[in-house]
């Protein structure tokens, strides 16, 4: 009885030894969607205990490419990964380590009829596993798509970008986004094949209307560039300093809405301004719950 008790407690150490190894790392993907169905795949580690060895690169080009596999065979359609499209980038700041790895995912969504449906390779079983597990997932699309659908719903919803802070609530083939091009909406074949002349006439005077107040525009933005040259309008102070500045006056640390709040910035521009700085190594961000913990590195705090 007391050796069952033992060995229960030893696991219990080394499970909970194993949880805190792992928040000291924090882990983003970020899938960039092409026109053709191709991706490009960004798995980005950052924190005090990241692998940067070059079997680490080894085991994610070898995971990565049975992953591609396995999505090929769940699929039945044609999918590569060029060799010469992985890469490695690693960046450091005192302890503080980011590694961003890199690859091309050739057929990673299928096209078709002015569509991208991006899932299907998702059905592959555990498909995360092969890569690092749970972490943040960014979905880039095309300026020329539209989302028409997607499951399950994103828990932010930038310009051209979908972010789900984990993997949670994904089922099987999920994620699952099916993107329009913006120049064929839903239904408008059927409707161009019956009235081709009606369906011309009418563009022809939208871009007539469009024209006309492209030109108002135009001229309002022409007498609103003299009219402040005229006052010598100042610029405004330069964005990532008044982000470093608001840090500073808050001890170095601050959540991310916050920021977002203090500075008058939408929630979509706050992210991808301090992904930059993240990636220039301004600032560090950790999850805290359903927050995003903002910090200055060490070379800023002074």
């Amino acid at each position: 009885m007391k050796l069952h008790l033992l060995l229960l407690l030893l696991l219990f150490l080394a499970l909970f030894q194993f949880k805190l190894v792992g928040a000291n790392v924090q882990l983003e993907y970020v899938v960039e969607v092409h026109t053709d169905g191709s991706a490009e795949w960004s798995v980005e580690q950052r924190g005090t205990e990241v692998s940067t060895s070059f079997e680490s690169f080894d085991t994610f080009v070898k995971n990565s490419s049975l992953l591609v596999n396995l999505a090929r065979e769940k699929t039945n359609r044609n999918m590569t990964t060029p060799k010469n499209s992985f890469a490695m980038k690693v960046s450091k700041s005192g302890s503080y380590t980011v590694v961003k790895y890199q690859f091309l995912w050739d057929g990673f969504a299928e096209v078709k009829n002015a569509h991208i449906i991006v899932g299907d390779v998702f059905n592959v079983e555990n498909f995360f596993s092969y890569l690092y597990g749970d972490g943040t997932i960014y979905i880039l699309y095309p300026s020329s798509y539209t989302v028409e659908s997607v499951s399950p719903q994103p828990h932010e919803n930038f310009t051209q970008t979908l972010e789900w802070y984990g993997i949670a609530d994904f089922k099987a083939g999920e994620p699952k986004i099916v993107l329009r091009e913006k120049s064929a909406p839903s239904g408008s074949t059927n409707l161009i094949d019956a009235n081709v002349l009606l369906v011309l006439g009418f563009a022809v005077v939208i871009g007539a209307i469009t024209g006309f107040y492209y030109l108002r525009f135009k001229k309002r933005v022409r007498k609103a560039a003299e009219a402040s040259k005229v006052l010598n309008i100042p610029e405004m102070e330069d964005e990532e300093e008044r982000v470093i500045n608001l840090l500073r006056t808050a001890g170095g640390r601050m959540y991310q809405s916050i920021i977002a709040d203090r500075c008058g910035f939408s929630r979509s521009k706050t992210s991808k301004l301090l992904i930059s700085m993240e990636n220039k190594g301004k600032i560090r961000r950790e999850k805290k719950g359903r927050q995003m913990l903002v910090t200055l590195t060490d070379k800023l705090e002074g």
